[in-house]
């Protein structure tokens, strides 16, 4: 396998890395709200990942790779889900939000979202730091995930690109957005 040197702006089309993207209160406020969170497991090829859940629009349902409707985002979340809209060109919003929460050691494998999920999906981190690893064939992207930063995964790099989020050594969260086609 070849790996690229880090970088944080890797030449993959429908790649983009916005470092502070979140405020420091706008991050506090995020931090305050996780807290009261009803996560939850995640239960995959018989495994329970280390990394927990809580799904906001739509809740993916793991065991049986479709959806279902959850409760709607909170105003934090509705207000954050603007500013991602506008960091991409799509027509439909973002009506899907999954907050993971990563303690010390948790990552998630290899990867690409649910095709139930539009074009175009955008991370959002909060807490530590993490390492995104983006990979087609041979060739490995490494960017790191600062804390109040946020990614967007379109074109070849949502569709082609497998991406992962390596173990992080301190508690993370992330709040990935995501659109569900309502037609």
């Amino acid at each position: 396998m070849h790996d690229a040197p880090d970088e944080q702006f890797p030449d993959v089309n429908g790649f983009k890395y916005i470092p502070s993207f979140v405020s420091e209160p706008e991050e506090r406020a995020a931090l305050e709200l996780f807290g009261t969170m009803p996560f939850r497991s995640i239960r995959m090829r018989g495994q329970i990942a280390r990394r927990t859940v809580c799904c906001f629009g739509f809740d993916y349902v793991y065991t049986r790779r479709g959806v279902a409707p959850a409760e709607p985002m909170p105003p934090v979340l509705m207000r954050l889900r603007e500013r991602v809209e506008a960091l991409t060109a799509e027509t439909s919003e973002f009506n899907q939000a999954i907050v993971t929460s990563y303690p010390p050691g948790a990552g998630i494998n290899w990867h690409h979202d649910a095709p139930v999920f539009g074009p175009t999906i955008v991370g959002v981190s909060f807490g530590s730091a993490a390492r995104l690893l983006l990979k087609l064939g041979d060739v490995v992207h490494r960017v790191d995930l600062a804390p109040r930063s946020a990614y967007v995964l379109g074109g070849a790099a949502r569709s082609e690109w497998f991406h992962r989020i390596a173990p992080v050594a301190s508690h993370r969260y992330s709040v990935t957005f995501r659109q569900l086609p309502t037609a």
